[in-house]
């Protein structure tokens, strides 16, 4: 009876110490996966703003850039929004990858606009840019909710509300200007 015992004994505890590892081990792909998501996140909205950047600039009238088309392209590839992308797309949940296809279409419109010779004070440009950042802004919120995140308000961050073109003083001042006409 002893002998009975000691082996179901260790059965029972080597059955536990498997369980545990099991749980442990399914714990920790759990936080691995995790981490990469968020990892692939932030890349692509830190890539997605390395182009808008640089956009920003090849708008500004000061730089006196002629080849649009070439710097507005450069800045695109430079940026390595779409190899940021590709990780996205392994790792991400489906409600976040539409909002980066989203997010990317907007970046393309802002790029066309810019190649098109938009420059940083007119409304063809802030068009562009004012729909690209209300998409950056479904980005983050739809990248909070995947990752278990409390939503955020508008008034979380100091704004009365998502549109970027509210707080836009040349947006401000073209609806001033259309007022007063």
């Amino acid at each position: 009876m002893p002998l009975v015992a000691t082996v179901l004994g260790a059965a029972l505890a080597l059955g536990g110490a498997m369980l545990g590892d099991g749980l442990r081990s399914r714990t920790q792909r759990y936080r691995d996966h995790r981490t990469e998501r968020r990892q692939s996140y932030l890349e692509f909205v830190t890539a997605a703003d390395a182009a808008t950047g640089r956009l920003r600039v090849i708008a500004d009238p000061a730089e006196g850039v002629t080849e649009l088309v070439r710097e507005t392209d450069r800045a695109i590839s430079e940026s390595k929004v779409y190899e940021a992308r590709e990780k996205l797309l392994m790792s991400a949940s489906p409600s976040v990858i539409r909002s980066a296809e989203r997010l990317l279409d907007q970046l393309g419109a802002l790029r066309q606009a810019v190649a098109d010779g938009a420059h940083r004070d007119t409304v063809p440009y802030h068009t562009a840019y004012h729909a690209y950042a209300g998409a950056l802004w479904r980005l983050r919120q739809s990248v909070r909710a995947d990752l278990g995140n409390a939503d955020l308000a508008p008034e979380d961050v100091g704004k009365r509300d998502w549109d970027t073109s509210e707080a836009c003083t040349f947006c401000r001042a073209q609806a001033g200007a259309v007022d007063a006409a």
